[in-house]
C-alpha cells in the first residue's frame, strides 16, 4: 500500500529493547508521561520535562 500511493519502499524489522537501545529509551520517556497523566506521579516526569519541546493531548 505504502509503495502504490506514496512511491515509496518501507523496510520493517522487529526488535527487542536488548538489540535496539533507542526502544529503551522510548519506552522510559513513554512510561514517564503515562505515570504523569494516570496518576499525578512526576517524579521521572520532571526528569526529562526541560528535554519536551511540545506537548499535545491527542484528543483534549
Amino acid at each position: 500500500m505504502i509503495e502504490s500511493n506514496h512511491n515509496q519502499s518501507v523496510k520493517i524489522e522487529i526488535k527487542t529493547p536488548a538489540e535496539e537501545k533507542s526502544l529503551q529509551a522510548v519506552d522510559c520517556v513513554s512510561w514517564a508521561i503515562f505515570r504523569k497523566l494516570e496518576y499525578r506521579d512526576d517524579t521521572y516526569y520532571n526528569t526529562i520535562r526541560e528535554k519536551i519541546i511540545e506537548e499535545n493531548p491527542l484528543f483534549p
